[in-house]
């Protein structure tokens, strides 16, 4: 196997009002990813 590094920043925000936060964790302009789950 040949050397390497992985960096994965994940940030998990869970609770009340999460959603709404979620617009003030990533900056305009770069990519993102959302998942939504709920029960």
């Amino acid at each position: 196997m040949n050397n390497f590094k992985l960096h994965t920043p994940t940030r998990i925000l869970f609770g009340k009002g999460a959603i709404v936060d979620l617009r003030d964790q990533n900056p305009a302009g770069r990519p993102r990813a959302d998942y939504l789950w709920r029960r």
